[in-house]
């Protein structure tokens, strides 16, 4: 991933987002694809992942097959090599082919999704593979009794043998000579095992391996039961390797199809990637986006609002029509949303370009084959860097390459330094990036760059609006100039009056 991607996907706040879409995933593959989204590059692609995801979002009616057991088997079959798959990936390859099988019955009539599971396809031989293995492992990976006659019998011996060591441990307890020693006066069971808890100072009444000790208490294998003992660990060591030689022997049935099974299970976990951007839209409420061509002069979002913030219950919608102009200058008092604004007009890129739905009543964007984001200086001081020194570097890299066809977010551009030099540098990137034909919203409270976007072709102010008391509406007007509104603000929180009189006589250009 380039540094500037990176920047903007920090900027917009993109991993919280992809979290929250990853939660409508049913399966760890699924989670993962999710999180690891990122923006198609080319129209083609984009529209593709727009077009499986609606194709997804027919399907939450329906009556899907269980995600849940699926795994990533190429990792799995990796892993296993010449020994084979262990239980739990057993029954989760198992689980995957006739996942694998449902599924493309399923998205038969879609064709997206039937074009995505189109390769990979389980065929008979694979069927009854897993039907052989479900027979013998159950959920959670584990081994069935029936699996094999020796693995019944050793079962039906360790249950014999653990109920013996119960009673030998239970007249332990009752010794005259013991009883005095214990904690407790009955077994109790450590990690599974069972032994007696016994105070420190008594440990001598009862001899044994001390399996852990805490303060004052020990954990204690009695010696009077060691026959006992010994008779379980013989036979849970030969049901180990009665469940592994079931496990090797069922592993050979899919280890010679393992790459197209891998495959599979790659493809089933991008069609449960789609599902949850298909579930994660409709909480949202969101629509699919019209994708235009790179270079389209038109960008539409109407009712746009912030998938976050709409989690939150605080968001209000945003409408952006542009047709033509590729840079927006948006000004407005601090705290009336500007730096939101850039952050849901990107996250909309963000999620039309992945393969998400945009929460919004409508979109259309062209596809940006790069997205560039200046926020606050990432560092500063710490590094030996001024702030100012700091966003200088931010912008560099956002710059770098710039070409027609790439989106621009700038927030407070020309930040930490004199305000006449901040608004020349400012007109200048602006100046640099209209040039390259690249789209770019920008907020700042520089009155001379809120001209230059009156002055510029190509260029357009948009205002973040304030009620008739000067408090934030959040609404954005595409065409206005927006005031700062700064010193309302500094008496808002606490600032003397006569300090703000004072000001505003200083900057109405009173003495």
């Amino acid at each position: 991933m380039s540094p500037a991607l990176r920047a903007f996907l920090d900027f917009v706040e993109w991993r919280p987002v992809v979290e929250a879409a990853a939660r409508h995933a049913s399966s760890a593959p699924g989670r993962e694809r999710v999180l690891a989204l990122c923006p198609a590059p080319e129209l083609a692609e984009a529209r593709l992942r727009q077009a499986r995801t609606e194709a997804a979002r027919t399907l939450l009616a329906a009556d899907l097959p269980d995600f849940a057991p699926l795994c990533d088997l190429g990792a799995a079959f990796a892993r296993g090599g010449e020994e084979g798959l262990g239980r739990r990936e057993l029954y989760a390859a198992a689980r995957t082919v006739l996942l694998g099988r449902d599924a493309r019955d399923l998205c038969a009539g879609l064709p997206p999704l039937a074009q995505l599971l189109a390769g990979p396809a389980p065929d008979a031989g694979d069927l009854e593979a897993a039907g052989e293995v479900l027979n013998k492992i159950g959920p959670h990976g584990v081994v069935l009794d029936g699996a094999s006659d020796r693995l019944a019998e050793l079962r039906r011996a360790l249950g014999a043998a653990r109920a013996a060591l119960a009673e030998a441990l239970r007249r332990v307890c009752y010794d005259p000579r013991v009883a005095p020693a214990l904690a407790e006066r009955s077994p109790v069971s450590l990690r599974g095992q069972p032994c007696l808890k016994v105070r420190a100072g008594e440990v001598r009444r009862v001899p044994g391996p001390i399996v852990q000790q805490e303060r004052d208490v020990l954990w204690v294998e009695p010696d009077a039961a060691r026959a006992a003992y010994n008779q379980v660990r013989h036979l849970e060591v030969d049901e180990r390797a009665e469940e592994a030689r079931i496990c090797r022997q069922l592993s050979t049935l899919l280890w010679p199809r393992r790459e197209e099974l891998s495959a599979l299970a790659d493809a089933l976990a991008f069609l449960d990637a789609h599902l949850a951007l298909a579930r994660y839209g409709e909480a949202l409420e969101a629509t699919a986006p019209e994708l235009l061509e790179p270079g389209a002069r038109r960008l539409s979002l109407r009712g746009l609002r912030h998938p976050l913030l709409v989690a939150e219950g605080r968001c209000v919608p945003l409408d952006l029509e542009l047709n033509g102009p590729r840079t927006v200058v948006v000004s407005g008092p601090n705290g009336g949303g500007k730096s939101a604004c850039l952050k849901a007009v990107g996250l909309a890129v963000l999620l039309a370009q992945a393969g998400g739905l945009v929460p919004a009543r409508a979109a259309s964007l062209p596809v940006f084959a790069s997205l560039r984001a200046v926020g606050p200086p990432r560092a500063g001081l710490e590094e030996g860097r001024s702030t100012f020194q700091a966003h200088a570097a931010d912008l560099a890299v956002a710059l770098e390459g710039v070409e027609p066809g790439a989106l621009l977010l700038l927030d407070e551009v020309g930040t930490g330094t004199d305000p006449t030099e901040a608004a020349a540098l400012g007109q200048a990137v602006l100046e640099h990036v209209l040039a390259r034909g690249a789209t770019v919203l920008a907020t700042t409270h520089l009155a001379s760059l809120k001209g230059f976007a009156e002055r510029a072709e190509g260029a357009v102010n948009a205002a973040m609006g304030v009620d008739a008391a000067g408090r934030p509406t959040f609404a954005l007007r595409v065409g206005e100039r927006g005031g700062s509104h700064a010193l309302d603000a500094a008496e808002a929180q606490g600032l003397p009056p006569s300090v703000c009189a004072r000001a505003r006589a200083l900057h109405a250009g009173e003495s």
